[in-house]
C-alpha cells in the first residue's frame, strides 16, 4: 500500500471531499475540478488564495534522426537501381 502522508486532502466543486496525489491536484486545478486544497497553512481557495505559476510546458520532442536515418536505408532500398 502506498503512503498516505503524500495525499492532499481537497474539496471539488461539488462538494466532494478527498484525498489526491499531487500530480492528480495538479490536473485537476487544470480543468477547474477542485474548490478547495488544503496547504501545510491552512486551506487555499482556487481563484483567491495564491497558486503558484504555471511552469511553462516542456518542449516539444524533436525527430529522432536515427528513425530517419533507418528510414532512409528503407526507402533508398525500395528504388529500382
Amino acid at each position: 500500500m502506498r503512503e498516505e502522508k503524500n495525499l492532499i486532502e481537497v474539496i471539488m466543486v461539488d462538494g466532494t471531499k478527498c484525498r489526491m496525489a499531487p500530480k492528480a491536484l495538479n490536473l485537476f486545478l487544470s480543468v477547474n475540478r477542485i474548490l478547495k486544497f488544503k496547504r501545510a497553512d491552512g486551506w487555499a481557495t482556487v481563484g483567491i488564495d495564491t497558486l503558484r505559476e504555471k511552469l511553462p510546458q516542456a518542449e516539444p520532442r524533436k525527430p529522432e534522426r536515427r528513425a530517419s536515418f533507418a528510414s532512409f536505408f528503407t526507402e533508398t532500398a525500395m528504388l529500382p537501381c
